[in-house]
């Protein structure tokens, strides 16, 4: 899985390149719009998007194919899902490769949030959070002054409103 190399070139000349992406990845429940079959219908690299989506998409509606009905292809062609990551893969397009390249750099915690540093607020607040879960976590000399300095601020600017 190093030396993987995924080929996106084809979805270039692909008829729902500029379309929405939540025509093709559905919630829980939701049908399939007759807008994202009509596209796969008519496009051009439908077998290529067919051909990728057996092999590396378990999610989403690929090559006029639901996820269900890609199980059945997989099933009787033997095909195997493979994983694939930003951070092992190689890509053929180089535009892709940029995008890749920007998504492993950032180190995201949670729901889109970066991690909170210490000697701030946010990382004062991080102390305490994680205090509910370790009752040894303390936080460190950084974050409480920087909590104390947010506390003196926030009281004078009360006081000058007064």
């Amino acid at each position: 899985m190093d030396n993987l190399t995924v080929d996106y070139s084809w979805q270039k000349n692909a008829v729902c390149a500029g379309m929405d992406s939540s025509l093709f990845f559905l919630s829980h429940g939701q049908k399939i719009k007759q807008e994202a079959v009509d596209a796969c219908s008519r496009c051009p690299v439908k077998e290529a998007c067919l051909d990728h989506s057996l092999k590396y998409e378990e999610y989403g509606y690929w090559g006029n194919t639901t996820p269900l009905q890609r199980v059945q292809l997989r099933k009787e062609r033997g095909i195997i899902i493979e994983a694939i990551s930003f951070e092992s893969q190689k890509f053929v397009d180089k535009e892709i490769e940029k995008i890749a390249d920007e998504v492993a750099k950032t180190k995201i915690q949670g729901r889109g949030r970066k991690p909170a540093e210490c000697g701030t607020r946010s990382g004062y607040n991080a102390h305490l959070r994680r205090k509910k879960t370790d009752p040894t976590e303390i936080p460190c000399d950084a974050c409480k002054k920087a909590q104390n300095d947010a506390m003196i601020i926030t009281n004078l600017k009360k006081k000058v409103k007064v």
